[in-house]
This record gives structure tokens, sequence and C-alpha cells, in this order.
């Protein structure tokens, strides 16, 4: 899937979510694969556009945090919480 990179290990997700835009308000299902309090990486279908910023709702993990996409690399999406 990837290489990671980070100092710090992300905690294990899996789990649903959806991607929240506000206008219009339009969601997308996406896969959490891990988090931490500062971003998340996350899974789409193929294809589908994200916008650069939305909101991250995951009532399992207890999040729900505006976000954006720091990077892309075709279904994965690597996102950084706007606090």
């Amino acid at each position: 899937m990837f290489e990671e990179r980070r100092r710090k290990a992300r905690a294990n997700g899996f789990k649903v979510g959806s991607l929240v835009v506000a206008d219009p308000l339009i969601s997308f299902r996406c896969l959490v694969w891990g988090h931490t309090n500062l971003d998340a990486l996350i899974e789409v279908e193929s294809g589908t556009a994200l916008p650069e910023v939305c909101v991250l709702v995951v009532p399992e993990l207890a999040i729900q945090n505006l976000c954006r996409v720091v990077w892309s690399e075709e279904r994965d999406h690597g996102i950084e919480f706007i606090l």
C-alpha cells in the first residue's frame, strides 16, 4: 500500500467514515486506515475527486474535524486536520 515515513505512528483506525462538503451538502464514504490528533490516512473509491477542504466524520473514532488533503496517490489520501 505505502511506506510509512512518519516519526509518530498513526493509531489503527480501519473504520468507515464520511468526508462532508458544506456547499452544496455532499458526502463521500471513506475508509480511515489510521489517524493521529493531527492527521489521517484515508481511502476512497477510485475516481472520486476530493475537495481540497472538507469535514472528516467518523463517529466510532469520535472524529469530526475540518481537514485538507495534503497528498493523494490513487485511492489513498493523506489529510491534515485544520485546528
